[in-house]
């Protein structure tokens, strides 16, 4: 007997395996138009005459963030005169891949220009990969005692984030990170960021660190302890002062008649049968 019920479930089935069918393709041949572009800004890097040069710099704004990305990497590594505008200007793109080649590129240009911008990504860019990148970026180009514009990184949610901001305020200048990284030496979830933090802390030459250094040597990781006993032996042999141990307060004088502890009370002649006289 017909089914209409059946029917109409091969009809939908045989619909929605057309419509599947059709997105398939569609998303087939929108990859291959990218990857197209992409070879063509490829292509012109290859021949960088001033046409393809422009050209490349007209794929600045395509629509698609992997050809934004390739045209920009590929007017830093041609070395054009406005490869650092472009670059900074890209720290701004809405799309991580574009923002990463921005760093990478800022960072191989050597712009240290660059810094306030890369600053703030390391600390505010929505995409880890980014972040890293900006403090790898501003550990490299920044000024010795320029720590500061990555100390926030020092609490990021990514352990790879806080590692390389460890690793940068290490270069830049770590006495003015002493709590933060005493912090990460001493209770970090990573044994790659305590083992960091611990070995600048020990750059820090500051007599404060030897206390969280003392703590490390009993770190449940043998880097950890490694790292932390290497520091403490470079930050005596560099003569940094330990802070002295409290000292006990002097002990009030025993009022008269006084029993000093330890010593038990006096007596006098015993009477007969040992007792005591009063």
């Amino acid at each position: 007997m017909f089914n209409v019920t059946n029917m109409f479930h091969v009809l939908s089935s045989r619909r929605t395996l057309w419509i599947v069918g059709l997105a398939v393709l569609s998303a087939v041949s929108c990859r291959d138009r990218i990857e197209g572009r992409v070879s063509r800004v490829l292509n012109w890097e290859r021949d960088p005459s001033a046409k393809n040069v422009d050209r490349i710099r007209e794929s600045l704004a395509d629509e698609d963030g992997q050809v934004r990305a390739g045209a920009l990497a590929a007017l830093v590594r041609l070395r054009v005169a406005d490869a650092k505008e472009r670059s900074r200007a890209a720290l701004g793109d809405p799309d991580s891949a574009v923002r990463a080649a921005a760093v990478e590129g800022l960072l191989d240009l050597r712009d240290s220009e660059a810094v306030p911008g890369l600053a703030r990504v390391a600390v505010a860019d929505p995409d880890w990969r980014a972040r890293r990148g900006a403090v790898e970026a501003v550990g490299a180009l920044g000024a010795l005692g320029g720590a500061a514009d990555v100390l926030p990184a020092l609490g990021d949610s990514s352990s790879q984030v806080r590692l390389a901001a460890v690793e940068a305020v290490a270069r830049l200048g770590p006495a003015v990170a002493l709590q933060p990284l005493a912090k990460l030496a001493e209770g970090d979830a990573s044994w790659e960021v305590r083992a960091a933090a611990v070995e600048a802390l020990g750059r820090t030459a500051v007599g404060e660190a030897y206390a969280s250094l003392a703590v490390a040597t009993r770190d449940p990781n043998e880097f950890v302890r490694g790292a932390a006993a290497a520091a403490l032996r470079n930050m005596r042999r560099r003569g940094v002062a330990e802070p002295e141990e409290a000292m006990p307060s002097p002990a009030a004088p025993a009022p008269p008649g006084a029993v000093p502890p330890g010593r038990p009370p006096a007596t006098g002649p015993s009477r007969p049968g040992g007792e005591a006289r009063p």
